[in-house]
C-alpha cells in the first residue's frame, strides 16, 4: 500500500511515516497545492488527505481515506486483494524445437491455486496435473497448449494456439570417400 498528499514535502512525509511507524512508501507533490480530490491515479481520484492505495498482486487498486493510519483501515482491502479471481498464465522454456526433445512448462498463473490441468496437444505426456510439467514432442508440427487453473471454487484457463513448433530432424547423407592418408590436408 501507498499514500500520497499534496501537502507536504519528503522531509515532512519522512517526519510523519517515522512518528506512526509507516513502512509502506508514500509521496508528496512538495507543497504542490494541489487539492487531493484533483489528483487522479489510474483512473481513480483520490478521496482526501491523507489517500491511502492498497494495490493487490493482481494490480487491483483500492483507495480510502484513514487517520490515524492503522491496520484496521485497511483489513478489508487486504481480504479483497486475497479474493482477487484467478488468472491463468504459463511459459516454456522453449517453443521451438526438433522432433524427440523435451519442453519444461511454467506455471505463472496468480491466484489462490490448488489444481492445474495441462493439455498438450501433440506432447507425451497430452495431460498433467503437475504444477510445472515437463513433454516430449515425438512428431513435428505446431502444437496448441492449454493450462486450466482452479482454486476449488473458481477456475480459469489460458490457450495458446500453435505455442509449440516442432521441426523434423534433417535427412543427412554422406558418400564414400576416396582413399585418404593421415597426412592430407583437412577438407569439408
Amino acid at each position: 500500500m501507498w499514500g500520497i498528499t499534496p501537502y507536504d514535502n519528503n522531509a515532512q512525509i519522512n517526519a510523519y511515516k517515522a512518528q506512526y511507524g509507516i513502512t509502506n512508501p508514500c509521496a508528496g507533490t512538495q507543497g504542490g497545492g494541489v487539492a487531493a480530490k484533483d489528483i487522479v491515479i489510474a483512473g481513480q481520484n483520490f478521496l482526501g488527505y491523507p489517500t491511502y492505495c492498497v494495490v493487490c498482486p493482481d494490480g487491483t487498486l483500492y483507495f480510502d481515506v484513514c487517520w490515524p493510519p492503522t491496520v484496521s483501515c485497511f483489513d478489508p482491502y487486504f481480504e479483497l486483494c486475497a479474493q482477487s479471481t484467478l488468472s491463468a498464465d504459463f511459459t516454456a522454456n522453449t517453443t521451438g524445437l526438433c522432433e524427440g526433445e523435451l519442453v519444461n512448462f511454467t506455471d505463472n498463473s496468480s491466484g489462490d491455486i490448488t489444481s492445474w490441468e495441462w493439455e498438450f496437444e501433440g506432447g507425451d505426456p497430452a495431460t498433467s496435473t503437475e504444477e510445472n510439467p515437463s513433454v516430449t514432442y515425438n512428431t513435428s508440427g505446431s502444437f496448441d497448449v492449454q493450462l486450466t487453473v482452479s482454486d476449488g471454487t473458481e477456475s480459469d484457463f489460458l490457450l495458446i494456439e500453435d505455442y509449440i513448433s516442432v521441426n523434423e530432424y534433417p535427412e543427412v547423407t554422406l558418400q564414400p570417400f576416396d582413399d585418404v592418408c593421415i597426412y592430407y590436408d583437412p577438407f569439408e
